[in-house]
């Protein structure tokens, strides 16, 4: 971040630095890989 603050600039560019989103975390069980209502079927 702060090399893309630096090079925007020495470039002349304007720009705003926005803050990091924090990641919700989805806890799932293991066996929720194989759960028969997954929106996509498991392919192995």
């Amino acid at each position: 971040q702060e090399e893309a603050v630096e090079f925007a600039k020495k470039e002349g560019l304007t720009f705003r630095v926005e803050p990091a989103h924090e990641r919700k975390r989805l806890v799932k069980s293991y066996s929720a890989n194989f759960d028969a209502n997954r929106k996509q079927p498991w392919t192995h």
